[in-house]
């Protein structure tokens, strides 16, 4: 039975529904509940504003709540884009709204029974990190949501979830 629990979320509905799953399953088999955001780094900035953009409304908490070193607080994702006069201050406020992610599902997961959740914001490549922490501590299982990517951005991109389901060495769970 699972008693390591890693759970990733993106703050995505599909992520949400993994949450659930993985509170659920922590607070039925007492096991210990670990939530994990996995920042994109480099060149692939671009892209974490993409998947951001799934979750907008984390943009105008994390606002309001994270960052306050930061002098042009975003109240919407297309303000990502400019204002900011450093990469510093970007990067400080996209690691806000990492902290708004892994808050709120911590938060669902305690409403759900699973004890006090480790919350995480990693930066890399999303599965090589979940894999990897999976690997270094000795997680019983993965579990995440689906995204469901169309046929050529599946064949282009590949899919996080079909990465790590190969590359781990731990049951891996998709929840829809």
């Amino acid at each position: 039975m699972p008693r390591k629990i890693l759970v990733a979320t993106d703050g995505s509905d599909g992520a949400a529904r993994a949450v659930d799953f993985a509170a659920e399953m922590a607070a039925k088999m007492d096991g210990a509940l670990t939530v994990v955001h996995v920042l994109l780094e480099g060149r692939r900035v671009g892209a974490e504003f993409a998947r951001m953009a799934e979750a907008e409304h984390l943009v105008r908490e994390a606002a309001k709540t994270g960052a306050p070193h930061v002098a042009h607080l975003p109240t919407h994702l297309s303000e990502f884009f400019e204002g900011f006069d450093t990469r510093a201050q970007r990067d400080a406020m996209i690691a806000a709204v990492g902290d708004v992610i892994v808050d709120r599902a911590a938060k669902r997961a305690r409403e759900l029974g699973a004890g006090s959740p480790d919350t995480r914001v990693l930066t890399g490549d999303t599965a090589e990190t979940l894999v990897d922490l999976a690997d270094a501590e000795d997680f019983d299982i993965i579990v995440m949501g689906s995204r469901g990517l169309g046929p050529l951005k599946r064949m282009v991109l590949g899919s996080v979830s079909e990465k790590i389901v190969t590359h781990a060495h731990c049951t891996v769970v998709t929840v829809r």
